[in-house]
């Protein structure tokens, strides 16, 4: 059987589709799994999982960042980072503490963010869920510009 697709399809299909990876993207990333110590197959089974992870994710995300300010006002709202987490309650029990600790500012900020999809930076992203597995990180392009500020709430 085949099948035919038109070319309005394709087009809606491509829109649908942010993830994208070069050759070299995915060979870099690959050579990241071989650092953290994937032999061949595990590495390339990890990589596919994760970019199917980054493919199935909705068009629309919520997602959490913890910053250190002096105030809230302080906090760039334009530019609120590029890196958050999927999970409030992971980035608040593991991450606090040691952001604490080496923090400038005197106040710890939960910002809270709606992005689309196309916002995030699939490279950069699998990346530091290469190199750092446990953060669950989401890394978006243009230090978060355009994303929609939910709330910006004080941690105690």
């Amino acid at each position: 059987m085949k099948i035919v697709i038109t070319e309005s399809q394709l087009q809606t299909l491509l829109k649908e589709s942010y993830m994208r990876l070069s050759d070299d993207d995915n060979d870099n990333l690959l050579g990241y799994l071989y650092e953290m110590g994937f032999d061949n197959d595990d590495a390339l089974y990890e990589l596919n999982n994760l970019t199917d992870y980054y493919d199935m994710l909705p068009e629309s995300l919520t997602l959490y960042r913890l910053v250190f300010a002096g105030s809230k006002d302080e906090i760039d709202t334009q530019y609120p980072g590029s890196h958050y987490s999927v999970k409030k309650n992971h980035l608040l029990n593991n991450h606090y503490g040691p952001l604490r600790d080496s923090s400038y500012g005197d106040n710890c900020y939960l910002i809270t963010v709606k992005v689309q999809k196309h916002m995030i930076d699939f490279y950069e992203s699998i990346k530091n869920n290469i190199l750092y597995p446990n953060e669950i990180e989401i890394t978006l392009l243009n230090k978060g510009f355009g994303a929609e500020i939910v709330s910006i709430t004080q941690v105690d």
